[in-house]
C-alpha cells in the first residue's frame, strides 16, 4: 500500500493513510482485489473452482469459497454474487494481521498475526513531522523518529498521542523514554537509527502541502534526504532494520 501511495504521489491519499489508517486499508484491499479478480478471467475461474494452493497470494485468499458466478463474461464487481460476508474483510484480516498502531507515530504493528503474543513492534516508524508534530514554542516541524525520541531526554504533551495517562492530559508532559509506563504492550528500540528512506522522501516531496496542512515551519532538512528518489524510498520499505 505504501508503494502504491508513493507511485501515485497524491498528498490527500497519504494524509488518509496517516490519519485513518484502517479505513484506507479496507479501501485498498477492496480495490486491489477487484482489479485482480475482474481483469484476469483465468485467475477468476481458478479461484472460483477452488483450485487454490498459495494462500499468500492476495487474490487467492478467502475468496475461493465465496464466488458464485456461472458466466464470467457477465461478471463485474457490481454483479458478482458474494456469499455473506464479502471476502474483503477476510482478506484484510488474513493479510494485515495485527491492528495495533504505535502510540507515538501511529504506524501499524509489523506482526502478521492478528492476536499474536508478545509485544508490538514496527518495521519502520514514521518521523514525528509526518503527523504534523512540531515544537510548540517555535512551531517548527519535528523530524525525529520514535527510536530517537525514546533514546533521548525529550518530552511530549500527553494529549498529542495515544499515551494518555490518568491525569489531565492537556497539562501533563511526559518523557519519551517513559512510554512503556503508559503502554507496556509496545516495544520501541532506542537505536537512534533511521531505518527507512520512505518518510524522509515524503517530507521532502510534499513540503508545501505539509506546511499548509499543519500550519508549521520547516526545519533545515538533511542534504541527503533531498537526494532520495522515489525509487529509493520504495525499495527501502522492504529492508529490515
Amino acid at each position: 500500500m505504501l508503494q502504491d501511495l508513493a507511485e501515485n504521489e497524491v498528498f490527500d491519499d497519504f494524509y488518509s493513510y496517516i490519519t485513518h489508517n484502517y479505513i484506507l486499508r479496507q479501501k485498498y484491499i477492496e480495490k486491489y482485489t477487484d482489479n485482480k479478480l475482474f481483469t484476469d478471467e483465468k485467475l477468476y475461474f481458478e479461484i472460483a473452482e477452488g483450485d487454490v494452493d498459495d494462500l499468500i497470494d492476495l487474490t487467492k485468499i478467502a475468496v475461493k469459497d465465496v464466488i458464485n458466478v456461472s458466466n464470467m463474461d457477465e461478471c463485474s464487481k457490481h454483479s458478482v454474487n458474494w456469499n455473506t460476508p464479502t471476502p474483503y474483510a477476510e482478506i484484510l484480516d488474513k493479510l494485515w494481521g495485527c491492528e495495533e498502531c504505535c502510540p507515538l507515530c501511529s504506524e501499524p504493528c509489523e506482526n502478521t498475526t492478528k492476536n499474536h503474543g508478545g509485544v508490538h513492534e514496527c518495521l519502520h516508524h514514521k518521523l514525528n513531522g509526518v503527523s504534523g508534530w512540531h515544537i510548540v514554542e517555535t512551531n517548527v516541524l519535528c523530524i525525529n523518529t520514535c527510536e530517537e525520541n525514546v533514546a533521548s531526554d525529550g518530552t511530549f504533551y500527553c494529549n498529542r498521542n495515544k499515551l494518555s495517562c490518568q491525569e489531565d492530559p492537556n497539562h501533563i508532559i511526559h518523557e519519551y523514554r517513559s512510554y512503556k509506563t503508559y503502554d507496556p504492550a509496545w516495544y520501541i528500540d532506542p537505536d537512534n537509527g533511521l531505518s527507512s528512506k520512505y518518510w524522509p522522501w515524503y517530507l521532502c516531496r510534499f513540503e508545501e502541502e505539509i506546511k499548509n496542512k499543519y500550519k508549521v515551519k520547516y526545519p533545515m532538512l538533511k542534504n541527503d534526504w533531498k537526494n532520495i528518489s522515489k525509487q529509493d524510498a520504495i525499495e527501502s520499505l522492504s529492508k529490515k532494520k
